[in-house]
């Protein structure tokens, strides 16, 4: 099947990029809108990945939409999965991406949604080393910003106006934050009340020894005791004085647009955001992950149409870093992805000519 061969059947209008299985298959929970009688049907991508393919109403057509993984995390790894399959589908208009991310803690809650208006890698530059007299090493890294945008550019406004269906039944199944939970156990140590024996335990704190492991890895709790340490008596007092009446629970699910950093590491460091804002002239960073920069520059070299990223928010990047919400936020980004799609990508001819405004794509 090669390119401009494309059989009208066979043709794609979007392909979503996704890095990791449960990503993958959190698109693929995805029922809303799709054509009736319709489910994910498996291709083989030209790499031998797999493709599943699946036609969704939108007003005046239908849309057919693919979601593939990459074999592994990283953009190289996402370049060369989707690069092969916009050259055997040279008809697909929509590049987008789904899944999770680190969010910015104050900017997004776990389990928010993020629409990239801005990305970029932030690891690309140069990094001046020196020693200073004392034989101590100082490192300052001066970046160099290749920046990509959500594209055609109405879609930003589009993208600020958009909001899920509240009563979507999979709103309902966010879980509650392994860092809600623990502020709550440290919460009645502080008021001298028992968390083992209380009884909203299974409602306040269902992932209850998990949630002590956390507490003793950051050190708020006494290892292997139920007992405050100084930072964690620190902690939790700021935020009872904060919150009077009781710690309020996460704020209603939420669909943000901000800029998405981009780089190769799994980041834990809690400065990470601060010193990106910094470092990157980017001050209003409130997202990061690992693939995106890389998708969207090459949606810019093929000239693709249309490209998009949202990303489910999972963890703040810092010492609370952990898979408690990475389902949810998924599957909201799954969701959100897709809903956006259907209320604003026309349905297109298959095989149609290039749009003539596809030459003035810019980054």
């Amino acid at each position: 099947m090669e390119g401009a061969r494309v059989k009208q059947e066979d043709a794609l209008d979007v392909l979503i990029v996704t890095a990791v299985k449960e990503e993958c298959d959190a698109v693929l929970a995805v029922d809303a809108g799709a054509v009736e009688g319709s489910a994910w049907e498996k291709r083989d991508s030209p790499m031998g990945l797999e493709v599943f393919v699946r036609p969704f109403d939108v007003a005046g057509g239908v849309l057919r939409i693919a979601v593939m993984r990459a074999i592994a995390m990283g953009r190289e790894n996402a370049i060369m999965a989707v690069a092969p399959l916009l050259e055997h589908h040279p008809e697909i208009r929509c590049v987008a991406i789904c899944g999770v991310c680190a969010g910015r803690r104050d900017a997004v809650n776990l389990g928010d949604v993020i629409i990239a208006d801005r990305t970029w890698p932030y690891d690309a530059g140069k990094l001046k080393v020196m020693v200073d007299a004392g034989g101590k090493r100082i490192e300052r890294f001066q970046g160099d910003m290749d920046l990509y945008r959500i594209h055609p550019h109405d879609w930003k406004q589009l993208a600020e106006r958009f909001q899920p269906d509240p009563r979507a039944p999979w709103i309902r199944r966010r879980p509650r934050s392994y860092e809600a939970q623990g502020n709550w156990v440290l919460e009645r140590l502080a008021r001298g009340e028992a968390p083992a024996t209380h009884p909203h335990r299974k409602r306040k704190c269902p992932d209850y020894d998990q949630v002590l492991k956390q507490l003793w890895k950051v050190k708020w709790l006494e290892d292997g005791k139920l007992v405050l340490t100084e930072a964690g008596r620190g902690h939790i007092d700021r935020l009872m004085t904060l919150h009077p009446d009781g710690l309020p629970d996460a704020g209603p699910f939420k669909v943000v647009v901000g800029p998405i950093a981009s780089g190769a590491p799994v980041v834990e460091d809690p400065t990470i955001f601060d010193r990106l804002a910094e470092t990157s002239a980017m001050r209003k960073v409130i997202g990061l992950e690992m693939e995106t920069s890389a998708i969207l520059a090459l949606a810019y070299q093929r000239k693709v149409r249309f490209a998009v990223v949202m990303k489910g928010v999972m963890d703040h990047a810092d010492a609370f870093k952990s898979d408690n919400m990475k389902p949810f936020a998924a599957r909201a980004s799954a969701e959100c992805l897709i809903a956006f799609l259907r209320a604003h990508l026309p349905p297109g001819a298959p095989g149609a000519a290039k749009d003539p405004l596809d030459d003035l794509l810019v980054p």
